[in-house]
């Protein structure tokens, strides 16, 4: 590897190699904003949520857990 060249540890390497998950090059700051934001929201915090679409609004949803309830009960009573 090219770190032992300078003589570091394999400790040291790991730490070195880990360092590199945390940065990022930047050449040109208008045209790498998006890449740089992007990279930084991954890191940060998982950016899986970007794919979750929600069908339902909260009336909606709130109309159908009603419904449910009104099942269970129904079923419920007549037992």
């Amino acid at each position: 590897m090219v770190y032992e060249l300078y003589g570091l540890s394999e400790e040291e390497i790991a730490i070195v190699e880990s360092l590199n998950y945390h940065c990022i090059l930047i050449r040109d700051i208008v045209k790498d904003w998006n890449t740089v934001v992007d990279s930084a929201s991954d890191r940060v915090d998982n950016s899986e949520y970007k794919r979750y679409r929600y069908i339902y609004s909260k009336e909606s949803l709130d109309i159908l857990t009603s419904k449910a309830k009104e099942l269970i009960a129904n079923i419920n009573n007549n037992t």
